[in-house]
C-alpha cells in the first residue's frame, strides 16, 4: 500500500506541470560524457533505496525514470541513454528466451492456446468498449482495441516478481510466459485478420466460409504457388541428378569395354607360347664333340714340292 500510495502521489505531483530541477543533472550539462553515468547512478540509487524499503528494485528504477523524465534534462538524457537502453533490451529478451520452455508449451498446447484466445478476445472487447465510451468512432475503436489486445512484455517481469514473492508457482509462471510468447508471436496475424474482417463486413460479406476464403485467400494462394514451385524445382532437380548418374554409369561402362577390347587385342597379337626347351638342346654347342670330315682332312694336307 505504501508503494502504491507513494507512486500515486508522485504521479500527481509530476502531473502538475512543474519541472523537477536536479542539481547533479545541471552539473552534468557541461560534461556530456558524464550524463550516462549520472543517469545510471541515479537509477541504481533509487533501486537500492527501494530494495532497502522491502520493495522491488524495478520499482525504484521506475521511480527514477519518472523523475528524470519530468526534469529539464529529459531530452538530453533520452539521447545519451539510448545505447544503454538498446543493450539492456537485448539482455532483457535474452533472459526471456532462457525462461521459455518449449517442451512445456508442446505438452500444454491446448491450455496455452485456449488462454491466449480467451485473453485476446476479452481484451479486444474490453478495449473496444472503453474506446467507444470515450467517444471514438467504431472503426477507430475496433482497430485500436485489436492493436492493444496482445499481452505486453511487462508480463514477463510480473511473472518473475510473482514467483519471487511467492504469489504464483513456477508452473504458473511458465504458463504466463508461454501465453505471453504466443500472444506476441500471433499478434500480427490477429491484427491483419481483424482489419480484413472489418473491411469485408463493410462490403456486406457475412458468410463464414466466404469470409475465411477472402481473408486468407491471398496468403493461401501464395503458399500454394510457393509449394508448387518448390515441388516442380524438386522434380527437375531429381531428373537432373538421375540423368547425371546415368551418364556417369554409361561413361564407366564404355571405359571398361575399351579396356577389355585392348586386352583381347594384345592377347591376339602375342601368338602361341613357345615349346619348352629340353636340357639336351640347351647344352652349349661348344661342349659337343666334333669329328673332322675326311674330305676336309685331305684338302688340308699340304702338297709336296716338285723336285724335278
Amino acid at each position: 500500500l505504501f508503494s502504491i500510495g507513494f507512486l500515486v502521489a508522485l504521479i500527481m505531483f509530476l502531473s502538475s506541470g512543474r519541472k523537477v530541477k536536479l542539481p547533479m543533472l545541471g552539473f552534468a550539462s557541461s560534461f556530456a560524457e558524464l550524463k550516462p553515468l549520472i543517469a545510471l547512478a541515479f537509477c541504481f540509487s533509487w533501486a537500492a533505496l527501494s530494495g532497502l524499503l522491502g520493495l522491488s528494485a524495478a520499482y525504484g528504477a521506475f521511480i527514477a525514470g519518472l523523475i528524470i523524465g519530468n526534469s529539464n534534462e529529459r531530452t538530453a538524457m533520452i539521447e545519451v541513454t539510448h545505447p544503454i537502453q538498446s543493450i539492456l533490451m537485448m539482455v532483457f529478451f535474452l533472459s526471456i528466451g532462457l525462461l521459455i520452455d518449449l517442451d512445456y508449451i508442446w505438452e500444454n498446447l491446448a491450455i496455452v492456446a485456449t488462454l491466449f484466445f480467451v485473453v485476446a478476445i476479452f481484451k479486444t472487447v474490453l478495449n473496444v468498449a472503453l474506446l467507444g465510451l470515450l467517444g471514438q468512432p467504431w472503426q477507430h475503436a475496433f482497430i485500436a482495441g485489436l492493436l492493444t489486445s496482445q499481452i505486453g512484455e511487462f508480463s514477463f517481469l510480473l511473472s518473475v516478481v510473482g514467483v519471487n514473492a511467492g504469489v504464483i508457482s513456477s508452473d504458473e509462471s511458465r504458463l504466463v510466459i508461454s501465453v505471453t510468447v504466443m500472444s506476441l508471436a500471433l499478434s500480427p496475424i490477429w491484427v491483419f485478420t481483424a482489419r480484413r474482417l472489418r473491411l469485408l463486413a463493410q462490403y456486406g460479406v457475412t458468410e463464414a466460409g466466404e469470409l475465411m476464403r477472402m481473408v486468407y485467400g491471398p496468403e493461401a494462394e501464395m503458399v500454394a504457388l510457393t509449394f508448387d514451385g518448390a515441388m516442380s524445382e524438386t522434380q527437375r532437380s531429381r531428373r537432373r541428378v538421375a540423368l547425371f548418374l546415368r551418364r556417369h554409369r554409361l561413361k564407366r561402362k564404355r571405359a571398361k569395354d575399351q579396356r577389355e577390347t585392348l586386352l583381347k587385342a594384345e592377347d591376339a597379337h602375342s601368338g602361341p607360347a613357345d615349346s619348352p626347351i629340353t636340357a639336351a638342346d640347351a647344352k652349349p654347342a661348344a661342349l659337343k664333340p666334333t669329328t673332322p670330315k675326311p674330305d676336309a682332312a685331305k684338302e688340308e694336307k699340304p702338297k709336296k714340292p716338285d723336285t724335278k
